[in-house]
């Protein structure tokens, strides 16, 4: 079944598991770099968290975050999807 290769591949653990990232910086700073975003909003609970969130614009993303990012999204649709159809 095609369909189901890609249920179970992915998922956002990684986005809690990557070294001297947050998952919340790891985000800002794909969002960063996709070109079909226009607008990204951000919460901050002090201004530290702030300025940390402010130096992610210049931070490379790990290596292969974006990768990663958009296997679990599609693996996220394709289990919705598959959900749907049950």
């Amino acid at each position: 079944k095609p369909n189901m290769m890609l249920a179970d591949i992915g998922g956002y653990d990684f986005l809690h598991n990557t070294h001297g990232w947050t998952a919340q910086q790891i985000c800002l700073a794909y969002a960063l770099t996709e070109p079909s975003l226009a607008t990204v909003q951000i919460t901050a609970e002090t201004p530290a968290d702030l300025e940390a969130l402010a130096a992610i614009a210049e931070r490379d993303l790990p290596t292969g975050c974006s990768a990663q990012i958009e296997m679990a999204r599609f693996s996220a649709q394709e289990a919705e999807r598959n959900r749907r159809r049950a």
